[in-house]
């Protein structure tokens, strides 16, 4: 597994990444906005996302594996030592224990990388793979928020987690 900065060079695989599993992440959060599936669109998202991360706004990761991408980590709102963790993997790659190592690594990057010391997250409360994932990398509760979010129209009850970082 390989984990590379997000750039402009990579739009290609992104669209492709996002194109395969977009029925699945919509189950999850709420849809892309409709440009985000057209190269000359998504090329100017990610030349702006690009911007915010060289200056310290977020990191923004590509997980790869076998020179193919199979997830997404986001370091994102980094503010005073803290980022939020956000993190999608391809429907294909999933049930495999990948996440949770994807995560750790992230932490560790989070740590090492970015002068991170805490991280903040959320899950749905129905997306029980994504809660597993956080607690087997000792994030704790912070709070749950009842009837949030909007994936597919529907208000779901969300978990708020954080991680001080060793």
């Amino acid at each position: 597994m390989q984990f590379k900065l997000l750039s402009v060079d990579q739009c290609q695989a992104i669209l492709n990444f996002e194109t395969e599993n977009r029925e699945f992440f919509e189950q999850y959060v709420p849809p892309r906005p409709p440009g985000y599936f057209q190269l000359g669109s998504l090329r100017k998202i990610i030349k702006n996302l690009v911007a915010e991360q060289d200056s310290g706004q977020c990191y923004l990761y590509l997980a790869y594996q076998d020179d193919e991408i199979i997830g997404r980590l986001n370091l994102v709102n980094v503010q005073n030592g803290t980022a939020e963790l956000g993190y999608r993997l391809a429907e294909n790659s999933t049930g495999k224990g990948l996440a949770t190592k994807l995560v750790t690594n992230i932490i560790h990057l989070a740590k090492t990388d970015h002068q991170l010391i805490q991280l903040v997250a959320r899950a749905k409360n129905n997306h029980i793979a994504s809660l597993r994932v956080l607690t087997n990398n000792h994030f704790i509760i912070d709070k749950t928020q009842a009837n949030s979010g909007d994936a597919k129209d529907e208000p779901q009850d969300i978990t708020h987690f954080k991680l001080v970082i060793n």
